[in-house]
């Protein structure tokens, strides 16, 4: 019985050579001094520099459905104002947002060492 690969088992995934665009980014921020035109204005000129940066590295074709992607996250946004940071991450497989809150909680994990 012949081994399987994973190259045999995921054989439509791109090797390294075949590389796709991604974009990761993280932007933190703090929403009480910031309206959400504010925030849109930032995330909008993140995803122009981004969109240059792959243009350089990749033909049109690869690039502009994962902008596309990018900037339908952006305007689909979900402004809380109590998150304190936002990451997005996209391909052309897949696109994720990420809203994050402060938390204490990590006092929880990394106590102080008692003497």
């Amino acid at each position: 019985m012949p081994v399987k690969t994973i190259e045999s088992c995921y054989s439509e995934m791109p090797d390294d050579a075949e590389s796709l665009p991604r974009i990761s980014i993280v932007i933190p921020f703090e929403p009480k001094m910031n309206k959400k035109s504010e925030l849109l204005k930032i995330l909008m000129s993140a995803a122009d520099k981004t969109e240059n940066e792959l243009r350089q590295e990749y033909p049109e074709e690869m690039v502009m459905p994962v902008i596309i992607k990018l900037r339908k996250l952006i305007k689909d946004i979900h402004y809380e104002s109590h998150n304190k940071s936002i990451a997005f991450f996209v391909s052309p497989l897949t696109e994720k947002v990420y809203q994050f809150t402060h938390t204490d909680s990590l006092k929880n994990y990394y106590p102080l060492a008692s003497g």
